[in-house]
């Protein structure tokens, strides 16, 4: 076996097979590693439907600096709402400052699951408790507006706006 009128090796064994051979040892190859690319994707593709995403920690920096925020602002409006109403207590009134109490006191539970580094469904479920609350403030802010005065009012504002922000991150019912 004499190599020399052949320059490269694959030129002699081409010459020697008939250069079809060839052709067909790669076109084979190709479509072994195709047929393996896709053997592969279609196990992996099961694999990824286990994949979970847990609602709010992508934004967790966020929502830490939020729920403080809402903490500080119904406490405000909570004591707002006290100053207020120590001229004129109604049942009425006195309903909606318990509220707005309970509304701060909740905001409180929520802000230590936080700093506990609780799993986000607790989180989203102590905030759905206290979008709750504020659902019902909402209602008597809404229609009573002109007894409370334009303080409440604006902190209220505030305290909504907060917490509409929190329910867009953790995917819940906004405040209208």
């Amino acid at each position: 076996m004499v190599l020399a009128p052949y320059i490269d090796g694959a030129s002699y064994i081409a010459s020697r097979k008939g250069g079809t051979t060839i052709m067909r040892d790669r076109l084979l190859k190709s479509l072994a590693a195709l047929s393996m690319c896709c053997l592969m994707f279609a196990l992996a593709l099961p694999a990824s439907g286990q994949f979970r995403i847990e609602i709010g920690r992508p934004f967790s920096h966020d929502a830490d600096r939020l729920v403080r925020q809402a903490e500080i602002d119904s406490g405000r409006f909570a004591a707002t709402m006290d100053r207020a109403f120590r001229y004129d207590e109604t049942t009425a009134d006195t309903s909606v400052l318990d509220r707005a109490r309970d509304l701060e006191r909740q905001l409180n539970v929520v802000a230590q699951d936080m700093n506990r580094g609780s799993r986000s469904y607790e989180v989203r479920s102590d905030l759905a408790t206290a979008l709750r609350i504020a659902a019902d403030i909402n209602s008597d802010m809404r229609y009573h507006r002109t007894a409370f005065g334009f303080g409440v009012g604006r902190d209220w504002l505030q305290v909504r706006s907060d917490l509409n922000r929190l329910a867009r991150i953790y995917n819940l019912s906004e405040i209208y």
